[in-house]
């Protein structure tokens, strides 16, 4: 019986989930992707939002 346990435990990691594991790394590569994306999206929101403001001002000044 101790072999078995031990043969579980160790050799097959009976008790850390490794589907559960894969899930996590899957769901933590999307959320680094979705990050990356929310700062290029902020980057472009930002250049749009300074663009936005140069032609406000030149109106205005016309």
């Amino acid at each position: 019986m101790t072999v078995l346990v031990n043969y579980c435990c160790h050799e097959l990691n009976a008790f850390e989930c490794p589907a559960l594991v894969q899930k996590l790394n899957d769901a933590q590569k999307l959320i680094e992707v979705y990050i990356s994306q929310i700062e290029i999206l902020n980057s472009e929101k930002e250049t749009l939002e300074k663009y936005l403001k140069e032609l406000i001002q030149e109106n205005n000044e016309a």
